[in-house]
C-alpha cells in the first residue's frame, strides 16, 4: 500500500510571512547597527574628544562580543526558538541606542558598544538563518536569498538617512530616532509574527499538511561535539574564515585603496557605495544554480569570484582593475551569505543549526575584526597598499582552494546524484 502523500496548502505558506518579517527587521537592524557607524564616526570622535581610531576600536569590541556569545545564542534558538530572543534583542537595542545618544566619555561609549555586541548576536543574520532553515527545506535557498536580498538594501536606505538626519538633528538626535525605528520595525514584528516551528501551526516544512515525509538525514548530521571535531568542519570553517578576512579588510580599507589608485575621495566613496549595490544581483544570479549543480561547487565558484576580484584590484591598472574588482568581488560577496547558510543546513541538518551557525559566526567575527588591523600594519610597513592587496588576493585564492578540496574529498559522498524534489 502506497504511503499517503502530503497535501499542500492552498493559501500562502506562513513561512513566507516569516521571511517577509525577517526581511524588514534585518534591513532595519543591519542598517542601524552595522552600516551607519561610519556616518557617526567623525562627529562622535569630535564630541568625545578622542581619536577616531578609539571609536573604531569600540566598534571592534562590539563585533568581537557578538562573536563570543554567538554559540550561546545559537544554542538558545535551537532549543527555544528565536521569537523571544529576537524580540528581546530588538528591545534592548532600542534602549542601548538611547543610551548611546547620552554618552559623554569614551568609557561610556565602550560599555554601550560591548552591550550592543550582544544585540548584534541576537538580531542579525545568524538567528534569522536558523529560523529560515527550520521553516524551509526544498525552498530553503530561495527563502534565504529573498531574506538577504531584502536586507541588502539596508545600507542604501540607512546610510543616506543617517546623514540627512545628522545634518538636522545631530548624531545624538539621529540615534534617538533610530531607537524608535528599531522598536516599531524590528521588536514589534518579531513579537507578532515569528513562530518557532511549522508544527506550531499544524504544518510541515515548505507548507505541507502534516504528516509529511521526514526530511532525509543530512550527510554529516550528528552531535555538535562530533561535528566540531571533524576535519570536514575544520576545512569548512577555514574556507569561510579566509574569505571573510578578505571582505572584512576591504570593506574597511576600500576608500583609501581607491584613492591610492588615483580616484578622488568623492569618487572612491561613490564606488564603495556601488559595491554595496552589486551584492544584490549576486544573490539573485546564483540562487537558481543551487538547484542544478553541486552546492559545494557553486559555493567554490562564488568564493572564486571574490578571489578574482582581489587579483584584478591588485594586478590590473587603472579603471579596468577597479571595475573588474567591483563586479567580481561584490557579486561574489553578495552570494556568500545565503550560500553559506544553505550549505551549512544541507551538510549538517537543522537539529543543531543555531549552535553550529553560532560557532561559525564566532570564528568569522574574530577574523573579520583582525583582518583590517593586519592590512593597516602591512600598509604602514610598506607605505602603500600593494603588498596588502597581494596578500588579500592570495587569501581569497586559498579560501577557494580550501572549499574545492573539501568538495573533492567529501562532496561526492555527501551529495550523490538524486531525483529532483517532487513538487
Amino acid at each position: 500500500m502506497r504511503a499517503p502523500r502530503a497535501t499542500r496548502l492552498t493559501r500562502p505558506y506562513y513561512g513566507w510571512v516569516i521571511v517577509a518579517t525577517l526581511g524588514l527587521s534585518e534591513t532595519v537592524s543591519y542598517g542601524i547597527l552595522a552600516y551607519t557607524f561610519g556616518v557617526f564616526l567623525g562627529p562622535i570622535s569630535r564630541d568625545l574628544n578622542v581619536p577616531a581610531s578609539w571609536v573604531t576600536a569600540a566598534l571592534s569590541a562590539s563585533v568581537l562580543t557578538a562573536g563570543l556569545i554567538a554559540v550561546s545564542v545559537g544554542r538558545w534558538v535551537d532549543r527555544r526558538g528565536a521569537r523571544s530572543l529576537m524580540t528581546a534583542g530588538s528591545l534592548l537595542g532600542s534602549l542601548l541606542l538611547l543610551a548611546w545618544a547620552q554618552v559623554t566619555t569614551f568609557g561610556g561609549l565602550l560599555l554601550v558598544m560591548v552591550a550592543m555586541g550582544a544585540v548584534r548576536a541576537m538580531v542579525l543574520y545568524e538567528p534569522a538563518f536558523t529560523v529560515v532553515a527550520t521553516w524551509f527545506r526544498a525552498y530553503r535557498r530561495r527563502a534565504l536569498t529573498a531574506l538577504t536580498f531584502t536586507a541588502g538594501f539596508a545600507s542604501v536606505i540607512f546610510v543616506p538617512l543617517a546623514g540627512l538626519l545628522s545634518e538636522q538633528l545631530g548624531w545624538r538626535g539621529t540615534l534617538g530616532v533610530f531607537a524608535l525605528v528599531m522598536l516599531v520595525f524590528a521588536a514589534l514584528p518579531h513579537a507578532l509574527f515569528l513562530r518557532r516551528h511549522p508544527h506550531d501551526l499544524g504544518l510541515e516544512v515548505d507548507g505541507e499538511r502534516m504528516p509529511a515525509p521526514p526530511e532525509p538525514a543530512a550527510p554529516l548530521a550528528g552531535s555538535v561535539r562530533a561535528v566540531l571535531r571533524s576535519p570536514h568542519f575544520a576545512l569548512f570553517a577555514l574556507a569561510f574564515a579566509l574569505v571573510n578576512m578578505v571582505s572584512g579588510a576591504l570593506f574597511v580599507h576600500l576608500v583609501p585603496v581607491l584613492v591610492e589608485r588615483g580616484w578622488s575621495l568623492t569618487a572612491a566613496a561613490s564606488l564603495t557605495g556601488l559595491v554595496g549595490l552589486m551584492a544584490l544581483p549576486g544573490r539573485v544570479v546564483f540562487t537558481p544554480l543551487g538547484e542544478r549543480i553541486s552546492p559545494y561547487l557553486l559555493t567554490s565558484v562564488i568564493l572564486g569570484c571574490v578571489a578574482l576580484g582581489c587579483v584584478a584590484l591588485w594586478a590590473l591598472p587603472g579603471s579596468v582593475g577597479t571595475w573588474a574588482f567591483v563586479i567580481l568581488f561584490e557579486t561574489g560577496c553578495g552570494a556568500i551569505t545565503p550560500a553559506r547558510a544553505a550549505l551549512l543546513a544541507e551538510t549538517y541538518g537543522t537539529g543543531a543549526y543555531g549552535t553550529l551557525s553560532g560557532m561559525l559566526a564566532g570564528i568569522l567575527a574574530v577574523t573579520g575584526a583582525l583582518a583590517p588591523l593586519a592590512v593597516s600594519a602591512l600598509q604602514a610597513a610598506s607605505g602603500r597598499y600593494g603588498p596588502a592587496l597581494a596578500a588579500l588576493a592570495a587569501t581569497g585564492v586559498a579560501a577557494t582552494l580550501t572549499l574545492l578540496i573539501t568538495s573533492r574529498v567529501f562532496a561526492p559522498a555527501l551529495f550523490p546524484p538524486k531525483e529532483p524534489y517532487a513538487r
